[in-house]
Parts: C-alpha cells; structure tokens; sequence
C-alpha cells in the first residue's frame, strides 16, 4: 500500500524516464501527388487503410486463414503492424488491458486540405516505438507501392515519395534512388525548463474516454504517464517496470501535479470520421483542440511533458490524435 508522505523516488523516476531512450523513432515523409484527388481532412485513416492493404497482400501467405488461427503469426509483419490482440498484464491497478498493436506506431498528417491538386506535396509524420523499427523497410517500400499501383482519396490519385527524414535528417530523396536504414537514430528527448507558466495547445484534436472541457495538470500528467506505461510494457515486455515502484512514482508524481493550476483554457469540439474496413462501418472521432495554461513548478515535468508531446495522449493516439505543443510563458 502505498503511504501519502512518500516522497518522490528519484531513482526509479530516472530509470522509468530512461527507458524511453533509444525507445521513439520520428520520420517525417514527403509525397507529390501525381493527380489530382479527393480526401478526407482525417488522412491517416486512409493511409493506414491502403498500407495494411498493401502489407498484408505482400506478406500473408494464407489470406484465407483468421489471423489468430495463422500458425506463423508472431512473425508475420501485417499481424503484428496491424492486428488487434490481447494480453493480461497487471501493471495499471491489476486490470485486464487489451493492447492493440497499433500502439507499435503512429502514422498521421497534420494536412488539413481535402482537395489535393496535381504536384502538390503533403507530409505524413511516422513515429516507431522500440523493436518495430525493424518493419520501417516494410512500411517505406509499401508507400511506395500505394502510390504507384492503388493511389488514395476519391479519384485513387497515385503519387511519389519523394523524400525520407529521419528526425530533421534527410535519408532518402527520389533523385537519388538510395536509403540506407544502419543510419537511422533515435529521437532523443531532452529535458526541458517551461518556466513557471506553459501554454499546452493540442494541433489534434484530445480524445477522452470521458470528455471534460477542464483538463487540470494532474489529469494531463495522469494521461501522459498512463500513455508512457502501456508503451514500455507493450514494446519491452512486461517485467522491466516493478509495479509497486511504478505506482509509488505515479502517485507522487499526481501528487505533486494538484499544485499545479489551471488558469485559463480554450477549447473547441471536434468530429472526425473514418471508415473501418474491419468493422464495415463509419466510425466518429469526438475530441477538443484548443489551448490550456497552466502555472507553479514544472520541474520534475519537463521531460515527461516532452515525452507526452511526441507520444500523444489521451485515446486513438496511434491515429495522431492527442498531440500538442508546448508554449513557455512569462
């Protein structure tokens, strides 16, 4: 049981934050647009669609098989890019959590424009976690494929991939013709002074389980952490964070957080769509975008909230929902 006058273990707090440490891996790729098309401002459903499409008609050789039934599973790239599974693990309260393995990346574009002009050039931002860096090969080369042969939006517009950049590190260019992926870095987080007062203002939109227009500090933190959790025990098998520290830390942490104020915020609604092609049916994203300003001492949050900011929070992250950005205030 864990007592109100614990103080923070500064230990396990380096260690848990450490483990993200040669852990994210953050691309960004260019395409042009060979046609012209129609698409939903909510592109990364499309693009997920289209390259499961791709991977599993590349990799799977028993397309009639359920992929839970596939005796070569655990080794197949579309299952464990794109299939949903469960795992009983006891790191959050002793719960049951179903782990879906889109928690192995984040695909999305902060591309809002629905209609795409002929040489048009939009970016997708591709963030891999721990060992799924090895399918970035896998991943790469069927966005190629998508806009050679299948194309997306309305009219199925084919377009390049034009360039590959690892953090701000350009890998791959089409002039070129070359990658070489023993190059790729990690993205390294930084420990980061916010000062007294920070602006968090989410770019996509945060959706919550059970929305609220107040998102006080301790809830963002508690979301980050919860979000922090489920990525080292999915990605890193369990084991690696001792529960009882885990929760001291957590409960400190959330502790020191309720001294933390909200002073103002600005939000607005948000009603995204996507069709799921495993559901057969039109699915509604519900979230807020807007500003939140917080005040008081961020000292032992910097990092975290740096982490939080490439990892998003909140639900349907792997979507690129629950970002934001982090503004110092005087």
């Amino acid at each position: 049981m864990i007592e109100n006058n614990k103080s923070l273990n500064q230990e396990f707090y380096n260690y848990f934050l450490g483990l993200f440490d040669d852990f994210v891996y953050n691309f960004r790729i260019e395409l042009q647009f060979m046609e012209e098309t129609h698409i939903n401002s909510f592109k990364s459903s499309a693009f997920r669609s289209v390259l499961s499409y791709i991977i599993k008609k590349n990799s799977c050789p028993f397309k009639s098989f359920l992929c839970e039934d596939c005796l070569i599973k655990s080794d197949c790239v579309y299952y464990n890019l794109f299939e949903t599974k469960v795992r009983s693990l006891n790191i959050n309260n002793g719960k049951n959590i179903l782990f879906d393995t889109y928690k192995h990346f984040i695909l999305l574009s902060e591309n809002k424009q629905t209609y795409i002009k002929s040489n048009d050039i939009i970016t997708l931002n591709l963030i891999l976690f721990a060992e799924s860096i090895k399918y970035l090969p896998n991943i790469f080369f069927s966005l190629i494929e998508v806009g050679k042969t299948v194309g997306i939006g309305k009219e199925r517009a084919k377009f390049f991939v034009i360039s590959l950049y690892n953090n701000d590190r350009k890998v791959y260019d089409i002039k070129e013709s070359h990658i070489s992926f023993t190059t790729i870095e990690s993205y390294k987080f930084d420990r980061i002074e916010v000062g007294e007062k920070i602006k968090v203002v989410f770019k996509e939109p945060l959706i919550l389980k059970e929305m609220t227009d107040e998102v006080d500090f301790k809830l963002l933190i508690k979301l980050i952490l919860r979000r922090m959790s489920l990525l080292i025990t999915y990605n890193r098998k369990y084991g690696l964070i001792d529960k009882n520290k885990y929760l001291e830390l957590k409960y400190s942490l959330l502790k020191e957080a309720e001294s933390i104020k909200l002073i103002s915020f600005n939000t607005k609604n948000t009603l995204d769509i996507r069709f799921s092609m495993s559901k057969h049916k039109e699915i509604l994203f519900k979230g807020k975008i807007g500003e939140y300003v917080y005040s008081g001492n961020f000292n032992n949050f910097g990092r975290i909230l740096e982490i939080g900011k490439i990892i998003g929070v909140g639900k349907n992250c792997s979507f690129g929902f629950g970002r934001y950005i982090i503004e110092k205030l005087n």
